[in-house]
């Protein structure tokens, strides 16, 4: 179910180093409510019926940053390009008839799509079941913002950066996203973890699952094989479902092993 929006959000920068997802502003994550490395679905207004979104996540930046696109998205959107951002929650049925009796909102953030250039003006829109409505009294947006606290949310719990694709087969009998056993196990990735494969090289986001593999071996199978082919590099991202402040576990490799580390801290709501 839709949870948070973001329209008209203008591309200010693009970069591929060591890096995936899209950086927003403090100021206007706090405006959608959305929370760092929380999943979010991208979507590229002039993009054609077969490339106009990706799922992703965000990543809040410091205060003034530009909103750039990182690692694959760079290549999926460009500077001066309009996306919408769209995270969404689990409901449950609890959840559900909360949000049919008012009790909970949906947060949609607006910019003009003719005007604006810099991201620095937008609207808050809460749509609730029955009414919705613009505001900008920090009360109300505070009491919305509590009311949506036990709301799951999809976050990242891990991202492995820079793995370089060294074998690929067309056959997909064994597997599909093959890494070394010792990269997934740093990353606390399970076998057969279902996983998002980003191609930093190319653009582009793959749903499939973990395999693990000797040390060395960097492979894609089947359908993967022509997703990332021999000498593109991948980023990998694991995601959960919580409604809990998690930390997400970010390894940087040389393309085949582990080189670094680091545990990224949400800041509490």
């Amino acid at each position: 179910m839709k949870m948070s929006a973001i329209h008209n959000l203008i591309i200010q920068s693009c970069e591929n180093d060591q890096r995936e997802g899209i950086i927003l502003p403090p100021q206007i994550m706090k405006a959608a409510d959305l929370r760092g490395y929380q999943q979010v679905i991208i979507t590229r207004i002039s993009g054609d019926s077969f490339c106009n979104r990706i799922r992703s996540f965000v990543i809040e930046g410091d205060e003034g940053c530009f909103v750039t696109a990182c690692g694959s998205i760079s290549k999926f959107l460009k500077v001066g390009d309009l996306t919408c951002i769209i995270a969404e929650t689990s409901a449950t049925c609890v959840d559900t008839e909360k949000f049919n009796n008012d009790y909970w909102p949906i947060f949609d953030v607006g910019f003009n799509a003719e005007t604006n250039v810099d991201n620095t003006e937008w609207f808050i829109e809460l749509q609730y079941a029955s009414k919705k409505f613009i505001t900008n009294d920090k009360e109300v947006l505070k009491k919305a913002v509590n009311s949506r606290i036990g709301l799951t949310r999809i976050h990242l719990a891990s991202l492995i950066i820079g793995m370089k694709i060294n074998k690929t087969h067309p056959d997909c009998l064994h597997g599909s996203a093959e890494i070394p056993r010792s990269v997934l196990d740093e990353a606390n990735i399970k076998q057969y973890k279902s996983v998002c494969v980003y191609n930093s090289s190319l653009g582009g986001e793959a749903d499939t699952y973990a395999v693990a593999m000797p040390e060395g071996t960097v492979m894609t199978t089947g359908a993967m094989a022509s997703f990332a082919s021999i000498g593109n590099y991948v980023n990998i991202a694991a995601f959960v479902i919580s409604d809990k402040i998690l930390h997400s576990k970010i390894c940087f490799t040389d393309g085949i092993a582990v080189i670094g580390e680091k545990i990224r801290i949400r800041k509490k709501i």
